[in-house]
């Protein structure tokens, strides 16, 4: 029988099924599939999917934050330096929160604890107190500052990846 939508097949020469989907390689033989748009989009995603996770995991900078005391950080990865963001790192190796610029052209930033990777994360800000010197008008001037603030709240907290938690 004929294979449907094939107009090189009729009743009398029906198209090998066995080679269907197939193509040949350059010795003559037969592999692979034939690609066709559906998959060659899901491979075109993998790919962006994979160095995605690559510019996630790739670290573009990494700074001591000094204030807050021995091993932490505020690391920048490809992706976190394409947005414009920062994470910090506890010593623990954890990310404590992340920092952004409050909006857009902003020259005040947001701190934001806890680690947006967690299944369970809820996003949440930290504002300075009132009166805090390092926040003038009521924002954090530098990504460090608002980093401070993610330490303190990631030490004080308990759990690690849970600010705010500890008792």
């Amino acid at each position: 029988m004929a294979a449907k939508n094939d107009i090189h097949a009729d009743a009398e020469h029906p198209r090998d099924e066995s080679v269907q989907g197939r193509y040949p390689n350059r010795f003559g033989g037969l592999e692979g599939t034939v690609l066709g748009p559906a998959s060659a989009k899901a491979l075109r995603a993998q790919a962006v999917s994979s160095d995605d996770t690559q510019r996630r995991a790739t670290v573009f900078g990494q700074v001591p934050l000094a204030g807050a005391g021995p091993g932490w950080y505020v690391t920048q990865t490809l992706t976190d330096h394409d947005e414009g963001a920062f994470q910090v790192t506890a010593p623990d190796g954890a990310c404590a929160g992340y920092v952004s610029r409050s909006y857009r052209g902003a020259k005040s930033w947001t701190a934001y604890p806890g680690d947006p990777a967690d299944r369970n994360y809820k996003i949440r800000c930290i504002f300075p107190a009132e009166g805090d010197p390092a926040a003038k008008n009521g924002e954090w001037p530098t990504p460090e500052d608002a980093g401070l603030a993610i330490a303190r709240d990631y030490t004080q907290s308990g759990l690690p990846g849970v600010p705010g938690n500890r008792k």
